[in-house]
């Protein structure tokens, strides 16, 4: 079995069979409300100058360093909800653990995209104002390296001015726990822990899975080149840049189905780094490995980009179901769900108040922009 087994894989990335098969309704039209922004309780960044999210390469190795001290100064400060996440041992971890209990309602959904785009606002600001970071979240522009050769030698990677790369290769990984123990890979590349670059011998205090108890564990990476050349490849991602509605365009980033040929963008980043025993490739604690906030860079700059190609349409189009699995993606079976609207609501418990769709449609009135 190769790492084309994605119907495998995807259990471990997202194992939901609590949710109940029954009949679902029929998604209602795309909203197309949204022409009046109304205030909200999202606000720009502090200062008023826009701030520009650079892909990695063009950040200056001085810049590279910023963001890496950044998030290491994060995981230095102590936690604001370690009172009630037993797991959180630092700011970072409180980060983590909103992820754990929010990612059963923000994954294969309509809320996907908008839930992700305001975490990394709050991500963003916290960099800031608590450890005093100048600059901005990077992003990874993977169409530069997204086939089996090169992805693993891209500068992201890099030991001293990247994040550091694949974990050492672990011939047996039948011992370590992970969310699904039957996913196997064949062609997976590592599965050690973390021995290179700035994170090397990272501690993730809770995980594996939806558990948000102290449960201390190695940061991993297992990378799996051939996936990433199938899901993120040149046809991915123009299906990505050239979908019709947002509704194409949100199954073009998650996926269409669990079948092999459809494999595409989210995954492809996740289970291409994580394998079949890193962190990025668990549904709930992938934020324990600081690529995540650069995976998510990356997917938000794409909707931008996508939105910006036809805004006077785009900058109000939302749909989807509010449920997880909800049609398009009741790849289980068809199951109940609301179509979205710009006024859902997106919450972030103990991060303060819920936000609606609508005021995080436009990213350059929440103060930042990415570069070309």
């Amino acid at each position: 079995m190769t790492c084309q087994s994605l119907a495998m894989i995807l259990p471990k990335v997202l194992a939901l069979a609590f949710i109940c098969l029954t009949s679902f309704t029929a998604a209602s039209p795309v909203d197309s409300e949204g022409e009046k922004w109304g205030s909200d309780l999202v606000v720009r960044q502090e200062n008023s100058e826009t701030q520009v999210r650079k892909e990695w390469r063009k950040l200056s190795d001085d810049e590279k360093l910023d963001w890496i001290d950044a998030v290491k100064c994060m995981m230095s400060k102590p936690a604001l909800n370690g009172a009630i996440y037993s797991g959180s041992r630092s700011r970072y971890g409180d980060f983590m653990a909103l992820h754990i209990q929010a990612a059963d309602y923000v994954h294969f959904n309509g809320p996907f995209l908008p839930w992700h785009r305001h975490l990394l606002i709050l991500w963003e600001q916290e960099l800031r104002n608590t450890c005093g970071y100048a600059g901005s979240q990077p992003w990874w522009d993977f169409s530069l390296e997204n086939t089996a050769e090169t992805f693993p030698k891209s500068p992201l990677f890099d030991p001293l001015h990247g994040v550091g790369g694949n974990g050492p290769w672990v011939e047996n990984v039948s011992s370590i726990p992970v969310s699904n123990p039957a996913v196997i890979l064949a062609d997976r590349t590592g599965g050690g822990c973390l021995d290179n670059g700035p994170f090397a011998n990272l501690t993730v205090t809770m995980g594996i899975g939806n558990n948000l108890d102290y449960n201390p564990h190695c940061l991993r990476r297992d990378f799996c080149p051939e996936l990433i050349a199938s899901a993120l490849s040149d046809e991915r991602l123009a299906a990505v840049r050239n979908a019709p509605t947002f509704n194409d365009f949100n199954i073009a980033i998650q996926g269409k189905s669990l079948a092999v040929p459809d494999a595409v963008i989210h995954l492809g980043l996740h289970i291409g780094i994580g394998g079949q025993v890193g962190e990025l490739a668990d549904t709930w604690s992938s934020p324990g490995d600081p690529l995540f906030y650069i995976i998510h860079s990356t997917l938000d700059k794409l909707w931008n980009d996508w939105q910006r190609a036809d805004w006077d349409t785009r900058k109000s189009e939302i749909s989807g179901p509010d449920a997880m699995w909800g049609y398009p993606f009741d790849f289980f079976g068809p199951i109940p769900y609301k179509n979205i609207t710009l006024d859902y609501s997106l919450n972030y418990t103990n991060f303060g108040s819920s936000v609606t769709i609508r005021s995080v449609m436009d990213i350059e009135a929440l103060g930042y922009t990415y570069d070309d």
